[in-house]
């Protein structure tokens, strides 16, 4: 079994990293009854390679989400929306002429937008 620079450099599915720093804020808000809704900001990045905290690379996304509260936790459903100039400082993926970022790819669109949608059981954090 090779070092880990040798397993991170020969890592061609991105699943898991070596270092991870996280930020997360939400600002919660009681609808009515057991509907609540949120905004929120994250930012992190996982480096594939140990002590390595990249803070070059924030992966800021912000966006908005809708909470249903029952026995077992919140239903929460999220849309986030990545903020592009704040996902690797220095760089900027350029969709139109399909450049992308030589160690993360071009990250998925929906319907054209850089979004993200979870949806989930539980408290976020």
């Amino acid at each position: 079994m090779g070092s880990n620079s040798n397993q991170a450099a020969n890592c061609t599915i991105p699943i898991a990293g070596l270092s991870l720093w996280e930020f997360s804020s939400e600002f919660r808000f009681e609808i009515s009854g057991p509907f609540s809704t949120a905004i929120f900001c994250d930012s992190g990045d996982v480096s594939p390679t140990p002590h390595s905290l990249r803070l070059n690379r924030p992966h800021l996304s912000c966006g908005i989400g809708a909470r249903y509260d029952t026995p077992v936790g919140p239903i929460r459903l999220d849309a986030g929306y990545r903020i592009e100039p704040l996902q690797y400082i220095g760089f900027r993926d350029d969709y139109s002429a399909n450049k992308k970022d030589p160690t993360e790819g071009i990250q998925p669109r929906i319907f054209g937008f850089p979004l993200a949608i979870a949806l989930g059981i539980g408290e976020a954090f």
